[in-house]
C-alpha cells in the first residue's frame, strides 16, 4: 500500500510538472503580445532626447540600403520652416543682464562672481569638446567636471550666452533644462523654441528633440506629421535616436502610412548605430515576424544584445525566451537572473519568475540568485530611470517613450 501511495504521488508530481511546463509556455507566449497592455510600455520603443549631449556616429552597413531619403520625403514636415516660427525672442544675456523673452517673462541670474569665457575656454574633461567653449562651460557646471561645482544657475547663463553666439550645442543644452526645470523655471515653449532654432541650423539632435516635443503636442501644437517631419530630417543625418523614432511612427502608423516593412528597415539602421531602443525593436520584429522572416534565434541574440545594455524590457524579454526554450535551449538558471534582474523594474517579470523557480532545483536556484546579483551589478534595468509615464504619451500613438533624466 506504501509503495502504490509513493507511485501515485510520484505520477501526481511529474504531472504537476508538466502541467507548469505548459503553464510556463503559456505565459511566455501570451507575454510576448500583451506587453504592451501592461503598465510598462509598449513593444515598440523611443526613447526621448537625451538630456545630456550625445554625440553620435552616422554610419549605415555596407550592402544595405537605406530607407532614408524616402523617410524624409514622406511628410512635408521635413521643412523645418513649416514646423513652427522660431522668430519669437529668446532669453539670452549679455554681460549679467538678461533680455526678457517675449511672453513668459523668464530670466537667468548670473552668479555673484562671474566667469568669463576666456578664463575657461578649454574644458575638454568628461567628454567636453574643445571647440564650443561656452557651451562646454555650461556643460562643465551642469556635470560637476573640470573643476567646477555643480551648478545649474550658472550652466543655463552660459549656454543662453552660448545661444547668442549660434551653438547650436547651447541651444540644445539650454532646451533640456527648461524641459526640466533645472537652473531654470520650467518651460516647454522656450525649450521647443529652441530646438526648433538647433533644428533650423541644420543639427540633428535638435530636430530629433522637436520631432519628440510637436509628437506630444509639449510647447507647441500637437501635430504628428510634423514630428515624422522632424525625426526624418535627423535620421537623413545619421542620428540613432531618430532612426529608431521613424521606424516606431512607420510600425505604428502615426503620421505616416503604416508599414512594417520600412519599420524594419530604420530598425535596423538604428541598431546598427547603436541605438538600445533601435535593437529592441529590431529583436521584436524578429520574434513577431513583421516585416521580416520570423527568426527566433536572431531575436534572442538582439534581445541578449539590449538586455546586457540595460534596457529592463529586453531583460524580460530574453529571459522569457531562455525559459521556454525560443531560439535557443531551455536555461532556467540564466532565464531566472534576466527575469529577476528586470522585476528591478517592470512588475510583468514576477508572475513567470515565479513560474520558473517552481521548475528548479534548490542549488539552481541559489545560483541562479548568485548570476542575477552578478547581473544586477553589471547590467543594470535603466527602464527605471524614465520620467515619461504612458498618460504623457500622444493620444493616436502606439508607442510609448522613455526619457531620461540627469545622471
Amino acid at each position: 500500500m506504501t509503495l502504490n501511495r509513493n507511485n501515485s504521488r510520484q505520477k501526481s508530481d511529474r504531472k504537476q510538472l508538466l502541467m507548469l511546463s505548459g503553464l510556463l509556455l503559456a505565459i511566455v507566449a501570451v507575454a510576448a503580445v500583451c506587453t504592451e497592455l501592461s503598465s510598462g510600455q509598449s513593444k515598440s520603443q523611443t526613447a526621448g532626447p537625451a538630456v545630456k549631449k550625445q554625440d553620435t556616429v552616422s554610419q549605415s552597413a555596407a550592402g544595405t540600403e537605406s530607407p532614408k531619403t524616402e523617410a524624409a520625403s514622406g511628410s512635408e514636415a521635413g521643412d523645418s520652416s513649416k514646423a513652427g516660427d522660431s522668430s519669437q525672442e529668446m532669453i539670452v544675456l549679455t554681460d549679467g543682464k538678461s533680455e526678457a523673452a517675449s511672453s513668459d517673462d523668464l530670466t537667468i541670474t548670473a552668479a555673484e562672481s562671474e566667469e568669463k569665457p576666456s578664463q575657461a575656454i578649454v574644458v575638454q574633461t568628461d567628454g567636453l569638446k574643445g571647440d564650443n567653449a561656452l557651451c562646454d562651460l555650461g556643460l562643465a557646471y551642469e556635470r560637476g567636471t573640470g573643476g567646477h561645482a555643480v551648478d545649474y544657475a550658472r550652466a543655463a547663463y552660459w549656454y543662453a550666452k552660448g545661444v547668442k553666439e549660434g551653438s547650436t550645442c547651447a541651444m540644445n543644452s539650454l532646451g533640456y533644462m527648461y524641459m526640466e526645470g533645472a537652473g531654470v523655471q520650467k518651460d516647454y515653449s522656450s525649450a521647443f523654441s529652441l530646438f526648433l532654432l538647433s533644428a533650423e541650423k541644420g543639427d540633428a539632435e535638435g530636430a530629433f528633440a522637436a520631432g519628440y516635443m510637436t509628437e506630444r503636442g509639449w510647447g507647441t501644437d500637437y501635430d504628428v506629421r510634423k514630428a515624422f517631419g522632424f525625426y526624418a530630417m535627423a535620421a537623413e543625418k545619421g542620428y540613432a535616436p531618430a532612426e529608431n523614432a521613424v521606424g516606431t511612427m512607420f510600425e505604428s502608423g502615426a503620421g505616416v502610412d503604416k508599414s512594417y516593412e520600412k519599420a524594419f528597415k530604420w530598425y535596423e539602421l538604428a541598431a546598427r548605430d547603436g541605438d538600445v531602443n533601435g535593437i529592441y525593436n529590431l529583436a521584436d520584429k524578429y520574434r513577431q515576424g513583421k516585416g521580416t522572416a520570423q527568426n527566433n534565434e536572431k531575436a534572442l541574440e538582439l534581445f541578449g544584445q539590449a538586455a546586457r545594455m540595460g534596457n529592463a524590457y529586453a531583460q524580460y524579454d530574453y529571459g522569457s525566451m531562455l525559459a521556454a526554450g525560443l531560439g535557443t535551449e531551455k536555461n532556467l538558471v540564466e532565464a531566472y537572473a534576466w527575469l529577476k534582474i528586470s522585476t528591478d523594474t517592470l512588475k510583468q517579470g514576477e508572475g513567470i519568475l515565479g513560474a520558473v523557480s517552481y521548475l528548479m532545483s534548490k542549488d539552481d536556484l541559489a545560483k541562479a540568485e548568485r548570476l542575477a546579483e552578478d547581473y544586477r551589478k553589471k547590467y543594470k534595468s535603466l527602464a527605471s530611470s524614465a520620467a515619461v509615464s504612458l498618460s504623457d504619451a500622444p493620444a493616436s500613438d502606439k508607442i510609448s517613450s522613455t526619457y531620461p533624466k540627469k545622471n
